[in-house]
């Protein structure tokens, strides 16, 4: 061997093991920037999926509002008997026997087809799904 190779034979181990460190230090500097960029991607979807169930929250907190003021509404209609199952056979028995039970002589009656519920302006002007019907009572 010639002298030049004598005093590099001591370096070749710790250049192979400065090589193999390198070699790991680059796989593991790889391996970590896949690893932030997967959780970056995993964060971004992570926010979006919050942003759309907070969206989904606010859309049934705006329909458990109007819920509530439909209950309201429908509790007002139920207090003064405006609410309940269909009476209208029941109005037309007693505008045949009203006029005998009460002295009064003659009563004429109309009752108009049932039409939406219209609501107040101060409840949202927001309709209930209830039916109303109008009625034209004269008595003689």
């Amino acid at each position: 061997m010639s002298r030049r190779a004598d005093l590099l034979e001591p370096l070749k181990l710790p250049a192979l093991v400065l090589a193999g460190v390198l070699l790991a230090a680059v796989l593991l500097l790889y391996g970590s920037g896949r690893f932030a960029n997967a959780m970056a991607d995993a964060h971004s979807e992570l926010e979006r999926r919050l942003t759309d169930a907070n969206i989904h929250l606010q859309r049934l907190r705006g329909q458990h509002a109007n819920l509530q003021t439909d209950a309201e509404a429908f509790a007002r209609l139920a207090e003064h008997g405006l609410a309940g199952p269909e009476q209208r056979l029941a109005l037309v028995h007693l505008m045949q026997v009203l006029p005998g039970e009460t002295g009064v002589d003659q009563a004429a009656y109309q009752l108009a087809a049932q039409r939406a519920y219209a609501r107040l302006p101060s409840d949202g002007g927001a309709p209930l799904n209830l039916s109303a019907s109008a009625m034209t009572l004269q008595l003689a």
